[in-house]
């Protein structure tokens, strides 16, 4: 995906997944996952966290690593798509494939 914006120190765009809207036994959700983590792929991330003494300390989180992510982020539209803006301490963990 080419995306024109690079997010600063610690923050990350991630592409969401699409919710299921139904689940496997046929059920249909009105709110999918509404309480739950969500997951997405890292689009692009920051340069990392700067500290006191004005270094950088990198990033856990690399572009098109599969996150599982709080419900705290900024939703925004780039180039028609819909991305969410976050900060890296609202990732909750970094999927093995």
């Amino acid at each position: 995906m080419n995306i024109d914006f690079n997010p600063l120190f610690h923050r990350v765009l991630i592409e969401p997944e699409q919710e299921a809207e139904k689940t496997e036994g046929g059920i249909i959700l009105t709110n999918p996952n509404s309480k739950y983590p969500k997951t997405g792929t890292v689009v692009k991330a920051g340069q990392g966290w700067q500290l006191p003494n004005g270094t950088i300390h990198p990033m856990d989180v690399k572009e098109g690593d599969k996150v599982m992510f709080l419900h705290a982020y900024d939703e925004i539209t780039l180039n028609g798509k819909t991305l969410y803006l976050l900060k890296e301490d609202d990732i909750l963990g970094i999927f093995n494939d």
